[in-house]
């Protein structure tokens, strides 16, 4: 029974390498196929993979660790029938992906090209060559966020299996544009992030669509999308003027750092002053309950 459980949770954990696998056994074929070299078409994928891929990882440290949170939680809401109290944390559990999701993507892709040079120095040509597949790849952000989390909910609904279904409906999507988009010449790996991209999406809405059946959740599209995006769109601007206004005088390496902290200082601040995030949403980030009784001393939230 445990080896049966255990098969779907480990698949559904495995989202960016199994995504890295189908590109492994279509990307370097596609690429050559239409007229790049060897050497060129592996350096292409090297750029996704090694360089832009990464970066990605770091979000969905975040996003996991709310799933990880809400399985025990969902699973004995559901045993005890508590079924308001099994909404609630649905729903609050997938609003905070989207308040770590939306920051995150924005926040990388208006800065691509800068964290790519600020962290690959040496391979500048290669750092800004990766920086529109890692711009595509950090939409995606949201998604990976999202799915995580609603597998999370699935698993502790005690159905591991849809998770996993739907996850293969988009890697079967992801097969056929990684194909398709690779082969043309001025798309090349490009094609590859875009199939990624496309793979989490449908995996989201699918996901989407099995937790709302089989809860009820009832989404607050104010609180839930709206709110968070446009704290995120104000933090995007901070982040391309204070670049712009400190990259002459600190230089691109330290105006990168300065840019994200303040981007993350704005966005926090916004959501706080438009009441887009509450105690409970705290509670679920990591060292959140330390934030959130500061706030509470500072009567910018309440309990």
């Amino acid at each position: 029974r445990v080896f049966v459980i255990a098969i779907p949770i480990t698949i559904g954990a495995a989202i960016m390498p199994i995504m890295n696998m189908i590109d492994v056994a279509i990307v370097m074929r596609r690429l050559q196929a239409v007229g790049f070299t060897a050497e060129t078409a592996n350096g292409l994928y090297g750029q996704l993979t090694g360089m832009a891929g990464p970066i990605i990882n770091f979000p969905q440290v975040l996003s996991m660790g709310i799933a990880m949170s809400l399985v025990p939680v969902v699973s004995d809401a559901f045993e005890r029938k508590d079924y308001q109290f099994l909404r609630y944390n649905v729903e609050s559990g997938v609003r905070v992906s989207m308040l770590i999701g939306l920051p995150c993507a924005f926040g990388i892709m208006a800065l691509s090209e800068q964290i790519m040079l600020l962290l690959y120095p040496l391979q500048k040509a290669s750092a800004v060559s990766a920086a529109s597949s890692l711009s595509i790849l950090a939409f995606g952000v949201i998604f990976l966020s999202l799915v995580q989390t609603l597998t999370g909910i699935l698993q502790g609904l005690g159905k591991p299996a849809i998770p996993v279904r739907n996850l293969f409906i988009g890697g079967l999507l992801k097969i056929l544009i990684t194909f398709v988009l690779t082969g043309i010449y001025s798309i090349n790996i490009k094609g590859a992030a875009i199939g990624t991209l496309v793979a989490y999406i449908t995996a989201t809405a699918l996901n989407l669509y099995s937790v709302k059946k089989y809860t009820g959740a009832r989404f607050n599209i104010q609180l839930t999308v709206i709110k968070p995006l446009i704290s995120a769109i104000v933090m995007t601007g901070v982040v391309v003027l204070s670049f712009k206004a400190l990259s002459g005088v600190t230089g691109s390496s330290a105006s990168t750092g300065l840019a994200i902290i303040l981007g993350a200082l704005i966005y926090g601040l916004v959501l706080v002053a438009i009441k887009g995030i509450t105690y409970d949403d705290l509670e679920m980030l990591p060292k959140g309950n330390k934030i959130a009784r500061l706030l509470i001393k500072l009567k910018l939230i309440s309990k």
